[in-house]
């Protein structure tokens, strides 16, 4: 009791030092298992956000070996530590060093909060199906000290009945490749690799998944690589017992705020930080291998019954002290006992803090999860009330029953009309509808829905307007009553408009489209080489090719032959200069008809200026001619004009 008073004044006079001092330093120890090239350019990101983002604190990143990381844990060369749960462990239990925050791979839109270990044996071993199989076989290991490499398979065999270090033949430190390499060739039977290692080999090209099965294999949802043990939880960020409460609490809130464009790649993911995780899987793990720190429980229960026989006399001695050690040290609990009440307060008004902040971001992702959700569903061109149902439900699940309405503006009524809406009962959608065919002159809403609010006494329009200022509806909805729902609010009213637009753009281009394709006159679209890259029905109509013969080709196809080099000159001559053609046009048909058009051609332009296309409209003036030849011939040659 005497030594938790004094590291209670320790602790204080730690933190009013880290309050006091200007620019405080503190290392950060990294495990590196192999390269310490690797753990720096991995973390070293975290590292310099926390610089950036903690004022007065300056961190440094210092890569160490197991052995080396645990002695600078030992002389308290480093404040803060990143290593694998199975040594975390370790350490925690002889220096108490409590997790701050727990690292998140993203791999592949997954975020992998935990990991596992695979066994691999060669396609062809269908003797090796399960766990029992192993018995006396023998195995390649990577890292004997890896929690994923080894300790996770070890684990799983120990629960099926095998000692892996004395019912095994084990074939360690090597590479993942000598692992595979070891497999496949038959040298060994089965191989402990960390999860994913085995699928990166295979998407570089270096190994066949299909040459390999999976020993005892497990399903996850929340695990996307073969898998043969349980899930451990992945890396942490740990400080020690002498870094001050204040520091460790702002390196836990930095690290949970830290944001995606700071984060670094690692092991084939992206790092983020989550809250700690639990490792009472990871301490089940290292009690059933016997691993530190409880590498010293061999034996203890086995032979118990015999040292109590043998210390019969002894043990009645230490039990009756301990019974009067046990009655002092209830007296000063009971004297200590309101100091530590207070001590628990302050913690528990911490704790809630840190939860407030962590609220607030889970709020924020939730947030940005619903307006990705509704631009998903206009990216998938989906209809416009499709898309305002899943704006109610974003509000909904912001504001659990507060009323909404979505009101479209329609100009040519000048009024307003409902198009979606949430938590509103019939009456009150009555007034709306009443309400909503008053409308100023600028599309505002009129008086009438100013009263309407006003009566409700809890409601407010949010104009939703487009890109260019033009009024194509509003928002009414429940009165917002902290920044964060008036930021939602604004929020909903800009997908809103976007929304719209998007419908306005769609029904625009079909109605293009539908006069495209039900234009009288032929219609053919070409690249600025003059390579046909669209044609309407009438095309076909008039020169008998379908889309299939014309795509791709130049209109030359069409040429009669009765139009010399120079006429042509000339078309392109005019279509250059002044970006356009008209005239009389002599084609010929599938069918070898020859026929007289009316052709205009006319270049579009891009952004920039550039023809990106050419658009011809014709139509077939063969009888029109004809029958003006006809009348001339009637003219100048009447009947009998001979005799």
């Amino acid at each position: 009791m005497g030594s938790f008073l004094v590291t209670l004044a320790l602790l204080a006079l730690s933190v009013g030092q880290a309050l006091a001092a200007g620019d405080a330093a503190y290392r950060i120890g990294v495990l590196a298992v192999r390269s310490k090239a690797v753990p720096v350019a991995a973390f070293q990101p975290t590292v310099d956000h926390l610089n950036r983002s903690s004022y007065g604190l300056h961190f440094d990143l210092v890569p160490l070996g197991a052995g080396e990381l645990a002695q600078a844990v030992a002389g308290r060369r480093v404040d803060f530590i990143v290593t694998s749960p199975d040594q975390f462990v370790s350490l925690q239990s002889r220096y108490q060093a409590t997790v701050v925050a727990s690292l998140v791979l993203v791999r592949g839109g997954m975020a992998l909060r935990e990991s596992g270990g695979v066994i691999l044996a060669r396609g062809e071993r269908t003797d090796l199906a399960s766990l029992a199989s192993l018995r006396g076989k023998a195995i390649a290991v990577a890292e004997r000290d890896s929690l994923t490499g080894y300790a996770a398979q070890a684990g799983e065999l120990a629960g099926a009945g095998i000692d892996v270090r004395q019912d095994s033949k084990l074939e360690t430190d090597l590479a993942p490749e000598q692992v595979v390499q070891a497999v496949a060739s038959g040298r060994v039977d089965a191989g402990f690799l960390a999860a994913g290692v085995i699928e990166a080999m295979a998407s570089e090209g270096r190994v066949r998944l299909d040459g390999f099965r999976v020993v005892n294999r497990q399903q996850s949802d929340r695990f996307p690589f073969l898998l043969s043990t349980r899930l451990y939880p992945e890396w942490v960020f740990a400080g020690m017992s002498h870094v001050p409460e204040p520091v460790a609490k702002q390196v836990a809130s930095t690290l949970l705020a830290m944001r995606a464009d700071h984060a670094s790649h690692w092991q084939g993911g992206m790092i983020e930080w989550t809250m700690p995780l639990g490792m009472e899987s990871v301490h089940q793990l290292m009690r059933t291998l016997r691993l530190p720190p409880y590498d010293k429980d061999k034996g203890e229960s086995s032979g118990f019954r015999d040292v109590l026989r043998k210390y019969e006399f002894e043990m009645f001695a230490l039990l009756a002290i301990s019974l009067v050690l046990l009655v002092v040290v209830l007296v000063k609990f009971r004297r200590l006992n309101h100091k530590l009440s207070g001590q628990m307060m302050l913690t528990y008004q911490r704790r809630r803090e840190l939860e407030d902040e962590i609220g607030v971001r889970q709020r924020a992702e939730s947030r940005l999860a619903g307006a990705n959700a509704i631009l998903a569903a206009l990216a998938a061109a989906s209809p416009l009330s499709t898309v305002l149902e899943r704006l109610i439900a974003l509000h909904e699940k912001e504001r659990p029953g507060k009323p909404v309405v979505v009101l479209l503006f329609e100009p040519e009524q000048h009024s307003y009309r409902v198009a979606a809406h949430g938590n509103i009962d019939a009456d009150f959608m009555r007034d709306i509808e009443s309400a909503a065919t008053i409308v100023a002159a600028d599309g505002r809403p009129g008086p009438g829905m100013s009263r309407l609010c006003k009566r409700c006494g809890s409601m407010l329009t949010e104009p939703v307007v487009s890109d260019s200022g033009v009024r194509l509806g509003c928002l009414l909805i429940a009165n917002p009553t902290s920044d964060s729902e008036r930021e939602l609010v604004r929020g909903l009213a800009s997908l809103a408009a976007l929304s719209i637009q998007q419908a306005d753009a769609a029904n625009r281009l079909r109605l293009n489209a539908s006069v495209f394709e039900n234009a009288l006159e032929g219609i053919i679209v070409a690249d600025p080489a003059g390579n046909i890259v669209d044609i309407n029905n009438a095309f076909t109509r008039l020169t008998g090719y379908g889309r299939e013969e014309s795509i791709g080709e130049n209109p030359r196809f069409l040429k009669s032959g009765r139009h010399d080099r120079e006429f042509y000159v000339r078309m392109w001559a005019a279509l250059t200069e002044t970006g356009e053609w008209q005239g009389e046009i002599w084609n010929r048909r599938k069918d070898g008809a020859v026929i007289v058009e009316m052709l205009h051609i006319a270049g579009i332009r891009g952004a920039t200026g550039q023809v990106t296309h050419y658009v011809g409209t014709f139509s077939d003036i063969t009888i029109l001619k004809e029958t003006q030849a006809r009348l001339n011939r009637a003219t100048y040659n009447p009947p009998g004009w001979l005799g």
